[in-house]
């Protein structure tokens, strides 16, 4: 995808893939656009060192260079000895960034409330447990992995015990995550299809595709036209006789429950 393009989601989980390595500032707003200052005012994306080295421009070798610094000027200074001259390179050119890991973790960690626990690396670099949620269905483990076809990792997974009953979700940076199959009890999801991401930047689950995810039996919908038991119920007391609504429950439950259509549940 060229530059502007992904979604704020799809940026995050492709910056959260590239983990800890420090890129140029303008490489990354011409690869993700103006999210990335969006990025940069929630923290997510820190200032890293200067680089001490850039690509030469001088010669047709593309070689690296090493920079010297003029601080008054703002500028990095390199020489070629191929091309015989000097390069000079603006400092805001040589601006970085790196990922603030373990900050995204967290708000994806809050994302996923009410969890349990707290961020623990299982295996560095490549595996965390964020702790144990009920979003979408039930008690399930969270976990989150970069670099999910690392062997590595699924061999931590596999001799990793549940910290809350199965099943466990890991959410990966990964979209292509179906042929990986269950491992140990661990289901896989990409982040973009669990996680929304909205205009003002917070990070909120999608408890319907959590709960596919985790393979949840998902609540049938009613008939098109037709109104849930609650409408119904809703609806026949508003319609209540000044009477009636002036009746105890004890009263009132077989007046509604007469009332209700075939189609509703019975009601306690």
């Amino acid at each position: 995808m060229s530059g502007g393009t992904l979604t704020p989601i799809e940026a995050l989980t492709e910056l959260l893939e590239s983990g800890s390595t420090p890129a140029l500032r303008t490489g990354l707003i011409d690869r993700f656009g103006d999210v990335i200052q969006l990025f940069e005012a929630k923290g997510w994306l820190k200032r890293a060192p200067t680089p001490s080295h850039t690509t030469c421009l001088l010669c047709n070798r593309g070689h690296e260079a090493e920079l010297g610094f003029d601080a008054q000027a703002k500028v990095g200074r390199y020489c070629c000895v191929e091309a015989g001259g000097w390069g000079e390179v603006s400092m805001m050119e040589l601006e970085s960034r790196v990922l603030n890991l373990h900050l995204v973790l967290k708000h994806i960690r809050a994302a996923l409330h009410p969890i349990s626990f707290s961020i623990e690396e299982r295996l560095p670099g490549l595996l965390w447990r964020l702790g144990e949620s009920s979003c979408g269905g039930g008690r399930w483990t969270a976990m989150f992995a970069r670099h999910v076809y690392n062997d590595r990792l699924a061999r931590c997974l596999a001799h990793l015990p549940h910290v809350s009953s199965v099943p466990g979700l890991v959410l990966t940076c990964s979209g292509a995550v179906a042929e990986l199959g269950a491992i140990a009890g661990f289901r896989f999801a990409a982040l973009s299809t669990v996680l929304n991401f909205d205009v003002d930047g917070h990070l909120s689950a999608n408890a319907g595709a959590l709960g596919v995810a985790l393979g949840r039996p998902q609540a049938r919908k009613p008939p098109p036209g037709r109104p849930t038991p609650r409408d119904e119920i809703f609806d026949i007391v508003c319609a209540l006789g000044e009477a009636e609504a002036a009746l105890g429950n004890g009263a009132l439950l077989p007046i509604i429950r007469a009332r209700l259509s075939p189609h509703a549940p019975p009601l306690k």
